[in-house]
């Protein structure tokens, strides 16, 4: 098992056998201590990274059960029906497009968008 006591333990070998490469297995060793390190902490964070989502998951099924969309879904009402169907946006938007292209003042322009908007209000 890789602790504390065993790293100072390595160390210590790696000091006294480690010869002309000593100070490279020793740097190798605070390396692999670093690593291990922000490994450690990288694990952390993720794990409270999940606990937090799990709470928030939880939050959110304690906030929006059942009976509660129930209510939400009551006060909302049914889904309005558009005012308008498609083949009357798109010919209202082609008649915009031709009465801009052959518009020769700003006035003919605006009658024509107000026109248009009234089939979408």
């Amino acid at each position: 098992m890789l602790t504390e006591t065993n790293l100072q333990q390595i160390q210590a070998l790696v000091q006294q056998h480690g010869g002309n490469k000593a100070t490279e297995l020793g740097d190798a060793l605070l390396d692999l201590q670093k690593t291990i390190v922000g490994q450690s902490l990288l694990i952390r964070a993720l794990l409270m990274d999940l606990e937090n989502r799990q709470v928030g998951d939880a939050a959110l099924e304690g906030l929006l059960n059942e009976r509660s969309l129930s209510v939400i879904y009551q006060k909302l009402g049914s889904p309005k029906q558009n005012p308008f169907s498609v083949s009357d946006a798109n010919a209202a938007i082609e008649t915009l497009a031709n009465k801009v292209s052959g518009a020769t003042n700003f006035a003919d322009i605006a009658k024509t968008l107000v026109a248009v908007a009234k089939v979408f209000i």
